[in-house]
C-alpha cells in the first residue's frame, strides 16, 4: 500500500533521513504510519545474555528468546548495546541493527569482526567502550590506533586483548581526539609499547586524575618493567599542573 503524507516530497525526504531518534519517537506516536514508513524497531537499550536478551524503550522492556533474535529486524539501538556471554547469536543480534547511535558498547567474552566493529561504532557517538579483540575477515587482529580512529568521542576505554605495532603510540599521540580521557585499560597487550610515544599520548589527552593501566601478555618481564617505570617516571617528573594522571602497569 502507497502511503501518501500532506508534505512536499523534499520534506519528508528530510524527515526519512533524520539520524535524530527522539524525532522518529514523536513521529511514530504522532501518525501511526510513520512506523511503516521508517520500518525501525527503536531501541533504548539492548542487553545479550546467556539464556534470555533484553530490548527495551523508554519505560517498555521486552524479553527475547534465543530462537526469536532474527523476528527483530532493522533495529536502531540508540543509547546503549551489552553483552556479556560468547554466545553466538551476538552476530544476528548486530547484523539485524539498521542504524546505531549508541554512546555506550560493553562486550564481554566475545571478539568482535571489523564489520561488526564499524556497525556498532559508525556513528562516533561511543563514550564508554569495553571490548575484547576485534580482528578482520583473514583473522588478524586490528590494531589499537584503527579501533581508537573510530570512537573519537570516548572517555573511558577498555580492551582486553590489545594488538599494537612499533607506530601504534607515535600515531595516537599525534591523532585528534575530541574527547579528554578519564580511563584507559589496555589488557595483554602483544608487543611492546614505545614508551615516550604513549607518555605523550596520556600527556596530552589525559583528564585530569585520569586512570591509565596497561599489562603485557607474552613480552618478556624485563621489557614491560622497563616500559612501565619509565612512564612512571616520565610522569612523575613533568612539570605540568597537578593534579596528574594516574599510571599503573602489571606485568
Amino acid at each position: 500500500m502507497s502511503l501518501n503524507f500532506p508534505f512536499p516530497r523534499d520534506v519528508m525526504k528530510r524527515i526519512l533521513a533524520t539520524e535524530n531518534p527522539y524525532i522518529v519517537a514523536k513521529l511514530y506516536k504522532t501518525c501511526k504510519y510513520f512506523p511503516a514508513k521508517f520500518n525501525l524497531i527503536l531501541v533504548d537499550s539492548l542487553r545479550h545474555t546467556f539464556r534470555q536478551d533484553v530490548i527495551s524503550h523508554e519505560d517498555k522492556a521486552t524479553n527475547v528468546n534465543p530462537e526469536n533474535v532474527d523476528s527483530f529486524q532493522n533495529l536502531w539501538v540508540i543509547h546503549r548495546f551489552i553483552s556479556v556471554t560468547n554466545d553466538p547469536r551476538l552476530s544476528s543480534w548486530i547484523s539485524n541493527i539498521s542504524r546505531c547511535t549508541i554512546y555506550y558498547l560493553e562486550i564481554r567474552a566475545r571478539h568482535l569482526t571489523m564489520n561488526e566493529f564499524e556497525i556498532l561504532t559508525n556513528s562516533g557517538n561511543i563514550e564508554h567502550i569495553e571490548i575484547n579483540k576485534v580482528y578482520y575477515d583473514n583473522f588478524t587482529t586490528v590494531p589499537l590506533e584503527i579501533l581508537v580512529s573510530r570512537i573519537p568521542k570516548a572517555s573511558f576505554i577498555a580492551v582486553d586483548y590489545t594488538h599494537v605495532t612499533p607506530s601504534t603510540m607515535k600515531i595516537l599521540a599525534e591523532s585528534t581526539h575530541e574527547t579528554k580521557i578519564t580511563n584507559m585499560s589496555l589488557r595483554n597487550i602483544d608487543d611492546i609499547m614505545d614508551d615516550e610515544d604513549y607518555y605523550q599520548f596520556m600527556r596530552k589527552y589525559a583528564e585530569r586524575e585520569a586512570q591509565f593501566f596497561v599489562q603485557y601478555e607474552g613480552i618478556p618481564e624485563e621489557y614491560a618493567q622497563k616500559f612501565g617505570t619509565s612512564v612512571k617516571f616520565k610522569n612523575f617528573i613533568s612539570k605540568d599542573a597537578n593534579p596528574k594522571p594516574h599510571f599503573s602497569y602489571s606485568l
